[in-house]
């Protein structure tokens, strides 16, 4: 956002200027804050005549906003250019933004940066602010973090609010300055008490992490109250989950879907997916899967993988929406892609099977081994009988022995049992009996028949100084991702 400067102050060169015009003038500037923008005109004519760049300036400033005039981008430009050449800062910053957003006259990045650097020179806060975004965004010239830090900072010494917050997110996430949380906060707290409202959230942020300050939940509350009272979407969502898990106040699931609700209502992925939720789980509100449907949908199409993976879980079983195998596919695949394990798992069945989607054996391989490496436990048992039967995959007992073990961890039975076959054969490795005797153990003790009936013929054969080791590890045994 570029900043333009409004009314000006009385200048110095009007303070020279006999008593009468200096009181005309700033009868003048009175006129134009309260409105009275033909009094104003008239106050301004005399000092227009003599070429005063104050009067130009503002006069200017008028066109700019069309303010008792009829709006003109381009006489603005000409008054600003007259006041600009004297010299008159404010004139010198206006101007450059003119010309760098295309305003009465054709963009010219070259000539917002002479106007921008020569009002910044000046110590125009408004200057240093957009020639700081000018080198920090870089469109037209190369970027450089150095000197929009710089003019960042002086901007923000004279309390220019969004060169503060734009001054503390370089801190905070270390762009173009050493990263420094407590000058983050330092900086977002001056642009937050001055109301702006990315700032506050971004204090808030620093106060729920403990980043430069203590982890304070109830001030980082406060700050995302502030800034989601602004309509800052990112604010209402951060203060939805703290209402959601009483933290800086207490747990109120209505204020969490009033606060979810509004973010959702302008657009919010994340919010249209965590309403989705609440309506499918009914959570203080009457269980409603269409109206789940409905924020998953709009959640899914911005992009929002839990979203997808949801409402393609919905189609599956016409759940809210009616049932469409093809539907499932698609939203399956969009999550799939963004790395959600569980849908990769449920995409690579489809292809296996061509339900809703063209049968490919290559695509389900490539789909359940990415859920495999996901860490889903089903679909490392799976991927691990296909290398070991050579199904769709050429045969490989040692990758095979891997995915067993993987999903055996986690405590998948079946992975369990076939990876104590593996070792009691020798599949995929050397014979290991003590291994086939642990893991027999615990698919047994989760109920698996064949590991029942397999443990007498395994504990006979394991070597008796191994045995007390084994039988150790299967009692304090636990399940791991």
């Amino acid at each position: 956002m570029k900043t333009r400067l409004l009314i000006s102050a009385l200048c110095l060169s009007l303070f020279l200027a006999p008593p009468v015009l200096a009181a005309e003038f700033q009868d003048g500037i009175d006129a134009i804050k309260r409105g009275d923008y033909e009094t104003a005109l008239k106050a301004l004519k005399p000092h227009l005549k003599q070429g005063h760049a104050e009067a130009q300036y503002n006069l200017g400033v008028m066109f700019d906003n069309g303010l008792g005039v009829p709006q003109s981008y381009e006489k603005a430009l000409n008054w600003y250019t007259l006041a600009a050449e004297q010299g008159d800062r404010n004139a010198q910053s206006n101007l450059g933004a003119l010309y760098e957003e295309g305003l009465g006259t054709q963009k010219d990045h070259a000539a917002a940066l002479k106007w921008y650097t020569r009002a910044a020179e000046q110590g125009a806060a408004s200057a240093q602010y957009n020639l700081a975004l000018f080198y920090y965004k870089a469109t037209t010239i190369p970027r450089n973090f150095r000197l929009a830090a710089k003019w960042y900072t002086l901007a923000a010494e004279q309390g220019e609010v969004n060169a503060q917050n734009n001054l503390g997110q370089m801190l905070d996430h270390g762009v173009g300055l050493a990263q420094n949380f407590e000058q983050a906060f330092k900086w977002y707290g001056f642009a937050a008490q001055q109301g702006d409202a990315a700032a506050q959230y971004n204090l808030a942020v620093l106060h729920k992490d403990g980043l430069g300050t203590l982890q304070d939940y109830k001030t980082a509350f406060h700050w995302f109250n502030k800034s989601s009272a602004q309509g800052f979407v990112d604010a209402q969502i951060n203060l939805a989950r703290l209402y959601k898990n009483g933290l800086g106040t207490e747990q109120n699931d209505q204020a969490t879907i009033y606060w979810y609700s509004l973010a959702a209502n302008k657009g919010s992925g994340e919010a249209q997916y965590n309403l989705g939720l609440i309506y499918k789980n009914g959570i203080s509100v009457p269980q409603n899967l269409n109206k789940a449907a409905h924020w998953f949908k709009l959640a899914a199409e911005l992009g929002e993988s839990g979203a997808q993976q949801n409402l393609g879980l919905m189609y599956k079983n016409g759940i809210g929406v009616p049932q469409d195998d093809e539907m499932t596919a698609y939203w399956y695949e969009k999550a799939a892609e963004q790395g959600i394990a569980s849908a990769q798992y449920d995409l690579a069945l489809m292809y296996s099977n061509g339900i809703g989607i063209e049968q490919s054996y290559s695509q389900s391989v490539r789909w359940m081994s990415a859920a495999a490496k996901g860490g889903l436990g089903d679909a490392q048992y799976n991927l691990a009988s296909l290398y070991k039967n050579g199904l769709s995959v050429e045969r490989d007992e040692k990758t095979a022995l891997y995915w067993y073990h993987r999903a055996a961890a986690q405590g998948n039975v079946s992975a369990q049992f076939n990876l104590g076959l593996m070792f009691y054969k020798g599949q995929g490795g050397e014979q290991n009996i003590t291994g086939a005797y642990v893991w027999w153990s615990l698919a047994a003790k989760q109920g698996h028949v064949g590991a029942e009936n397999n443990l007498d013929v395994a504990k006979k054969e394991v070597p008796a100084q191994e045995l007390a080791t084994a039988d150790t590890f299967i009692e304090t045994w636990t399940s791991k991702p």
